[in-house]
C-alpha cells in the first residue's frame, strides 16, 4: 500500500506505467518508481534544508541494509522481496542517490537551472528509467535513459517551477527529447520497453500542451499541463506500440 502511495496520484508517469505494464512486470516496476519518487521528493529545492541532508545520509545506510538483506524501509523491503538487486547494483543505486542530492543542491534556489546540473540530473533519472527494464530486452545507449529522463523532468517538474524564460526550457527539452529519440526507434516492439515509450510519449505531450499555452491568450485559466484522459490514453498508445 505505502509503495502505491508514491507513484500516485493517478495519472503520473508512475502510476500509468504500472497500470499499463504486464501483471508479472507490475509490482517490480512499483518498486522502482516508488524509490525514485521518495528521492525526488527529498530533492525538491527548498524543501527542509537542514532536514535533507540527514535523509540523504539516512538513505545511504539504507542502501547498505539492503545490499545486506536487512532492510528497513517499506519501499527497500520490497526491492529485497522481489530481488531487484540481481538487476540493479548496490553501486549504481549509490551514485543515482549522489546524483538526487547533487541535483538539489545545484537547482537551489527554486526555478534556478544551471548547466552544469542537466547531466547530473539526466544520469540520476535515466537511472530509474534504464533499472525499469529490469535486465532484459535490446542494448538501448545509455544516453536515451539521460536525455529522455532530463526532458521528463524539464516537461513536468521544470515547467510547473519559476522558471524565468520557460520557452528556452521548452526548446531545451524538445533537444533533449530529440536525442532520446534516437535511441527509442529501434525498441518500440520490445515489451520491456514500456516504461520508456510512455515516457517519452508523455514528454511530449506534456510539451505541446505546454507550447500551446504560450501560443493562446495570456489568461489566468489556460491549460498548461494535459488532463488525465488525455495522458491516460497517450500512455495506452504508447504500451501498444
Amino acid at each position: 500500500m505505502y509503495c502505491r502511495e508514491r507513484v500516485r496520484p493517478w495519472g503520473s508517469r508512475a502510476s500509468l506505467i504500472v497500470h499499463l505494464a504486464p501483471a508479472a512486470r507490475k509490482n517490480p516496476l512499483l518498486a522502482i518508481f516508488a524509490l525514485e519518487s521518495e528521492w525526488e521528493t527529498l530533492s525538491r529545492p527548498g524543501r527542509s534544508p537542514e532536514i535533507a541532508p540527514q535523509r540523504f545520509t539516512w538513505w545511504a545506510d539504507e542502501l547498505r541494509h539492503l545490499a545486506a538483506g536487512s532492510p528497513t524501509h517499506p519501499v527497500t523491503r520490497l526491492w529485497a522481496g522481489l530481488d531487484l538487486l540481481e538487476t540493479v547494483t548496490p553501486t549504481r543505486l549509490e551514485t543515482a542517490l549522489e546524483g538526487f542530492f547533487a541535483t538539489r543542491a545545484i537547482f537551489n534556489p527554486p526555478g534556478s537551472l544551471r548547466e552544469s546540473g542537466l547531466r547530473i540530473l539526466g544520469e540520476s533519472r535515466g537511472f530509474f528509467l534504464e533499472a525499469s527494464l529490469l535486465g532484459s530486452g535490446p542494448e538501448i545507449p545509455g544516453e536515451t535513459f539521460t536525455a529522455t529522463a532530463l526532458a521528463d523532468w524539464m516537461a513536468t517538474s521544470g515547467l510547473s517551477g519559476a522558471q524565468p524564460d520557460t520557452e528556452t526550457l521548452i526548446r531545451r527539452a524538445r533537444l533533449a527529447l530529440a536525442t532520446g529519440a534516437a535511441g527509442l526507434a529501434a525498441v518500440r516492439s520490445a515489451p520491456s520497453a514500456l516504461p520508456l515509450r510512455v515516457t517519452f510519449a508523455l514528454t511530449r505531450l506534456h510539451l505541446d500542451v505546454a507550447d500551446l499555452a504560450l501560443q493562446g491568450p495570456a489568461t489566468r485559466h489556460r491549460r498548461t499541463r494535459p488532463g488525465i484522459a488525455a495522458k491516460l490514453w497517450t500512455a495506452w498508445k504508447a504500451a501498444r506500440d
